[in-house]
């Protein structure tokens, strides 16, 4: 009514990848003030997922990592890294990855540098990131129970991957499959 600026807004997108773009804009500068961009949610959705996620595991002594799910299948190791990384210094991002699609099958694990940043990891849990909830858990580290920290389980289609060129070889391997949907569409 006043028709001043009270100093924030919401913004409504038809397509996630705008609102995605939106967010990643945090800290621009707007009327020399820097805008902080977040996702909102009708109160109504937040208690919907606040009912869908898990109690959180105890915490086991020393825990470094942390089990991160419900994520979009595009995701990047550098979103993931992007997302957390106010809860401390990032040692790996492993997405587990499916082989024949090279997308993200919806989970994934994150060791930080120091415990005390799960604390922090933890408290993201629940928030609405590139169209999902997604879950973060404490996870115990499987290089203590002696176990190789970069295999993955289940289906032997998925390999997970650390960040080293794991992003360009996806890419990589996305327009392989394209090229390779785009001939067979054609010899149809």
């Amino acid at each position: 009514e006043t028709k001043k600026f009270a100093g924030y807004g919401y913004i409504r997108f038809k397509k996630t990848e705008s609102t995605d773009k939106a967010v990643k804009m945090t800290g621009v500068q707007i009327l020399g003030k820097s805008a902080r961009i977040n996702y909102a949610l009708a109160s109504s959705e937040k208690s919907d997922n606040d009912a869908k996620q898990k109690p959180l595991s105890k915490k086991p002594e020393g825990c470094k990592d942390v089990y991160i799910g419900g994520l979009s299948s595009s995701i990047t190791q550098e979103d993931v890294r992007d997302l957390f990384k106010d809860c401390g210094e990032i040692e790996e991002v492993i997405l587990s990855m499916d082989n024949e699609t090279v997308r993200c099958k919806g989970f994934g694990h994150i060791r930080f540098k120091e415990t005390e940043s799960t604390d922090k990891a933890v408290e993201i849990r629940g928030t609405f990131f590139m169209g999902r909830f997604i879950k973060v858990d404490y996870s115990a580290s499987k290089k203590k129970k002696g176990k190789n920290s970069s295999s993955a389980k289940g289906g032997g289609k998925s390999k997970s991957k650390t960040d080293k060129g794991a992003e360009a070889e996806q890419r990589k391997k996305r327009k392989k499959n394209k090229k390779v949907k785009e001939e067979t569409n054609d010899a149809k």
